[in-house]
């Protein structure tokens, strides 16, 4: 019988952050003075979605490796600019799928995405129906997506078993930390992934949004 609920975040709950992050790293890349193919730098950041920043900006400059400090630093700024928290918002249906689960459920959040991010856009009331929220920035990179250790962890502080839990992510490694720590893995196609990419990774259902998946735990807890 399922206990506890794991979100990601981006993507999941919160929309417009996605597309925002896409923006800080070509921001980054322009001021940088190294400007790729739209298509191809949309690719890079892609590949490495859900891994520590660090990796994403090394693929991105694959060809410039002494301007990565730099980028860095731009991105880091942009990324906890009030211009980046203006497009991040909650998922319509977000609010009440969190306070129907909270009644039943222990919540956690397990995200790429910075705290004081999260925790804004959630607002109190809604951030203290979570038991924890693990935020990459608290985290060593090796200890980061698609490794276990973070969702470990959540269930750690809600005194849970794998078997009792669910995560639900929009990305590839979200699917891989899940089933890297024993966890059923929930797809949601509001994000970077497709019906076939998530069945090929081993998703257990596959949801179109955080609204449907009131349906999906009832039938799982019942």
């Amino acid at each position: 019988m399922i206990r506890h609920v794991s979100f990601d975040f981006d993507g999941v709950l919160a929309q417009g952050s996605n597309e925002a992050y896409i923006d800080c790293y070509h921001r980054a890349m322009l001021q940088v003075g190294v400007e790729l193919d739209r298509d191809l730098e949309r690719q890079r950041i892609l590949e490495r979605w859900g891994q520590p920043v660090e990796q994403q900006v090394e693929l991105l400059l694959l060809e410039h490796p002494d301007k990565i400090s730099e980028a860095l630093q731009y991105f880091n700024n942009a990324r906890v600019s009030p211009a980046f928290r203006a497009q991040v918002s909650l998922y319509k249906g977000a609010e009440a799928t969190i306070r129907t689960l909270s009644s039943t459920h222990t919540l956690s959040i397990v995200s790429g995405s910075n705290r004081d991010i999260i925790e804004s856009v959630l607002g109190p009331e809604l951030e203290k129906l979570f038991a924890s929220i693990h935020s990459c920035a608290d985290y060593a990179p090796l200890l980061q997506k698609p490794a276990p250790h973070m969702l470990e962890q959540a269930m750690l502080h809600s005194s849970v078993n794998p078997d009792r839990t669910v995560y639900i992510g929009d990305a590839p490694n979200d699917i891989r930390m899940a089933k890297a720590a024993g966890v059923a893995p929930i797809a949601i196609l509001t994000g970077h992934l497709t019906r076939a990419s998530a069945t090929n990774l081993g998703a257990r259902y596959i949801i179109d949004n955080i609204s449907e998946f009131p349906k999906v735990i009832s039938g799982l807890t019942s």
